[in-house]
């Protein structure tokens, strides 16, 4: 991988994790259950994003890993094939 692909990735991660953490800040505001089962969060972590700023979100996307990790599995992947 060549740098400016690595540097390329790099920003597509940060944005990608800041508008994740964007949107589950504002679904564990509007509903913390939903929000919670959404995005896969305790209720501590539900309190604690509910009242980050704009800050400690880009702070939070610069870690170089997207904030959040999908949550299906191979049989969920056959599963939506086979319907499809």
């Amino acid at each position: 991988m060549t740098l400016q692909a690595t540097s390329t990735l790099q920003v597509d991660v940060q944005n990608l994790s800041l508008r994740l953490l964007m949107v589950a800040r504002e679904a564990v505001r509007q509903d913390p259950a939903m929000g919670a089962m959404v995005f896969g969060l305790n209720s501590k972590t539900c309190s604690l994003l509910a009242t980050a700023d704009m800050q400690q979100l880009d702070d939070l996307s610069r870690m170089g890993v997207v904030a959040f990790r999908p949550s299906f599995c191979d049989a969920d992947l056959m599963t939506v094939r086979a319907a499809n």
